[in-house]
């Protein structure tokens, strides 16, 4: 395998560093969507070490919808599952500590709605 300029692998995915973008590693056009907050929220309860937070107020005014874990691979993992599916979920734009894990959020303007409930 080679490494991709600027960015490293990820279980088969090439995943560029300085934009955060996953793209799958064949030459073919994949075509993805923008998920919803709910398609997010069935993903991750098919995860037994992701734990589905919902709406989120962090640090300096942010708002999101966020996903806790111990380990913030697992939220990559979660974004290559949601992308396997044909959902487009990019990089958190938030993340903070909490303590013994992580929460990682998204800006509702990620999700096809923003208006779903949560």
């Amino acid at each position: 395998m080679v490494r991709p300029a600027g960015g490293f692998l990820f279980l088969g995915y090439a995943i560029h560093s300085t934009s955060a973008a996953i793209l799958p590693r064949t030459l073919g056009e994949t075509i993805v969507k923008k998920p919803t907050i709910e398609d997010l929220k069935n993903t991750v309860e098919q995860f037994e070490y992701l734990d589905w937070h919902g709406e989120y107020q962090g640090k300096f005014y942010y708002k999101g919808i966020a996903v806790t874990c111990d380990d913030l691979g697992d939220i990559a993992t979660l974004m290559v599952e949601m992308r396997d599916d044909g959902f487009d979920l990019p990089k958190w734009d938030h993340q903070d500590s909490l303590g013994m894990g992580y929460i990682a959020a998204w800006r509702p303007s990620v999700f096809a709605t923003a208006t779903a409930e949560v």
